[in-house]
C-alpha cells in the first residue's frame, strides 16, 4: 500500500460510517474545492502523532512520499497530514533539506487553512535559512507572482506566530513586501497583510508602528483590523480617528 493509500484508509476509518454533512461544512468554511472527510484538527493531529509505516523514515526520504501525499491526496485531510508534518519540523538540517520540494506544494493550496499550515512550516524554514539564500529569494518571487496563494505566501511564512523564542527576519526584510500587497484586491492576501502588521508588531514595535500609522489610511478593513489587534486602545482610537478624517476628505472631494 502506497502513503496516499495507507493514509486515505486511516483516515477513512475514523470517519467510519459518521454523518457527513459536516464534511460539507467545513469544506465551505475553508472555501476549498477539494472534498472533506468532516475530521476536526486535533483528530487530524492524533493521526499523525500515531504515525505511518513510512514515518521513522529520515526526514530526506520521507519529504518525497509526503510529496505525493500531498500531490495526489483527494480530501483535504489526507492533503492536510502532509502540510502538519511540514509544520512539526524543527531540526534546522531537515527543514532545508525538505524546502527544495515542499515549496511546491503551495501550488495545490486553494484554500486558507492549507495555506496556514503550510506557513507554519514555511517560517521555519525561512528561519533556519540563516543565509538568507534560499527561502526568502522564493519569497520575494511569490510576492509579485499571479496566483495569490503565492503572494499570501511570501508574507504571512514571514512571521507565522512571534514568540521571545523565535527569531524573525529583520524589519527591513519583512515591510517591504507587505508594502507591495497594500492594494492587493484578494481578500485572503488583505487577511495576510494584516495577520504580517500585527505580528511584525510584536516583533518590533519600533519599526512596525510607524508603518502602520504611515499606511494608516491606505489599508484595507480586513488588514487594518488585523494589524492593529495588538494595539492600547488608545493607539486604536487614535489610528481610527485618522481613518474616518481620510473617508471624509475623500467624500468631500
Amino acid at each position: 500500500m502506497g502513503p496516499v493509500d495507507e493514509i486515505a484508509d486511516r483516515l477513512d476509518r475514523v470517519v467510519g460510517g459518521k454523518d457527513r454533512t459536516n464534511a460539507e461544512i467545513r469544506r465551505h468554511y475553508h472555501g476549498s474545492v477539494h472534498p472533506h472527510l468532516g475530521l476536526t484538527l486535533p483528530t487530524q493531529r492524533q493521526a499523525l502523532k500515531q504515525g505511518y509505516s513510512f514515518t521513522q523514515l529520515p526526514c530526506k526520504a520521507q519529504v518525497k512520499l509526503w510529496d505525493r501525499v500531498w500531490k495526489e491526496g483527494e480530501h483535504f485531510e489526507v492533503m492536510n497530514q502532509a502540510a502538519l508534518w511540514l509544520a512539526s519540523l524543527r531540526d534546522p538540517e531537515d527543514l532545508l533539506a525538505c524546502w527544495p520540494t515542499a515549496r511546491g506544494w503551495v501550488t495545490r493550496c486553494d484554500n486558507w487553512a492549507h495555506s496556514d499550515t503550510l506557513s507554519a512550516g514555511y517560517t521555519r524554514m525561512l528561519e533556519a535559512d540563516t543565509r538568507r539564500s534560499r527561502v526568502y529569494p522564493t519569497l520575494r518571487r511569490w510576492n509579485r507572482a499571479r496566483d495569490p496563494w503565492k503572494r499570501r505566501q511570501s508574507i504571512v511564512s514571514l512571521i507565522y506566530y512571534h514568540t521571545p523564542k523565535r527569531t524573525p527576519p529583520p524589519h527591513h526584510e519583512v515591510l517591504p513586501l507587505v508594502e507591495a500587497l497594500l492594494d492587493d484586491p484578494d481578500m485572503y492576501v488583505q487577511k495576510g497583510v494584516g495577520w504580517t502588521l500585527r505580528e511584525a508588531y510584536n516583533a518590533y514595535p519600533q519599526h512596525a508602528g510607524p508603518f502602520i500609522d504611515r499606511h494608516a489610511t491606505a489599508l484595507s478593513a480586513t488588514a487594518y483590523s488585523a494589524a492593529t489587534e495588538k494595539h492600547a486602545k488608545a493607539e486604536r482610537d487614535r489610528l481610527k480617528a485618522l481613518r474616518r478624517a481620510a473617508r471624509q476628505q475623500q467624500r468631500s472631494n
